[in-house]
Order: C-alpha cells, then sequence, then structure tokens
C-alpha cells in the first residue's frame, strides 16, 4: 500500500512539474494549488478526527514548513522550471531526497549511515549518467 502511494505521489509530482512549465506567475500559482488542496485538507482532518492531537507549537510549525516554506519552495520551482528541459527538471527532482538526507544531518541531527550513503550515491550516479549520457550521444550524433 505505502509503495502504491509513493508511486501515486511520483506520478503526481510529475504531473505538478509538467503544468508548472507553463506558469507565468509561479507565486500565485502555487498559492492557487494550496488552496484547491483544502477540500482534501477537510475531509482527511475529519476522518481522522478521533487520532487527532492539536497543540499551538504543533500548528504554527505546520503553517510555517507546510504553508510558508513549502509554498515558497513550490513557487520557486516553478520560476525555476522556465529555465529547463523536462528531462533536466525530471533529473534535477532527483537531487531532492538527497537535499532532504543532507538537512535532516545537518539541521535534525539524523545519523548518517551507510544505507543513506549507498542510496546518495546511486542517486547522484544516476544523475552523473543522465548528464554524461547526453553529451555522450550528441558527440556520437556529430560522428
Amino acid at each position: 500500500f505505502g509503495f502504491i502511494l509513493m508511486a501515486l505521489a511520483g506520478m503526481a509530482w510529475g504531473f505538478y512539474t509538467l503544468a508548472g512549465k507553463k506558469s507565468e506567475h509561479p507565486l500565485s500559482d502555487t498559492a492557487y494549488n494550496f488552496l484547491r488542496t483544502l477540500p482534501f485538507v477537510l475531509i482527511l482532518f475529519i476522518l481522522t478526527l478521533e487520532n487527532i492531537q492539536l497543540s499551538s507549537q504543533g500548528i504554527i510549525l505546520a503553517i510555517i514548513s507546510g504553508g510558508i516554506t513549502s509554498g515558497m519552495g513550490y513557487a520557486l520551482w516553478y520560476l525555476a522550471l522556465g529555465g529547463l528541459s523536462a528531462i533536466q527538471a525530471a533529473v534535477v527532482q532527483l537531487l531532492v531526497p538527497v537535499l532532504a538526507a543532507l538537512g535532516g544531518i545537518l539541521f535534525a541531527d539524523e545519523i548518517l549511515t551507510s544505507r543513506l550513503i549507498t542510496s546518495t550515491i546511486v542517486i547522484l550516479g544516476g544523475i552523473l549518467l543522465v548528464i554524461l549520457g547526453k553529451s555522450y550521444f550528441l558527440k556520437r550524433e556529430q560522428i
């Protein structure tokens, strides 16, 4: 079930990125996208009401991390997409887990494990293959 949810999230992010390439107003488009999620947030809130534990600190942190920083990040992503091809955008997206892990190590005392190092090397290696592969095929076409 978790795999299916992650696969759906990945596909949704891909569609979100493709839609973002056409954005002429990244900040307002992102704000509108956030606004459109509110019915789903309300449904989820109602479905989980019996298990909910609210605190003022938790609400403030959710607003800051979910609304402000994520909103700014998505708006910046939409802005950056204007200068990237779809392939370049897909490759850049692969850096997100690496950056998130690095942030966790630097700011949240996450532990650097061999599994994390291996995963990072595999991700960065894949990105390198895409970058080098493109130049390889371009050189080959010129021959």
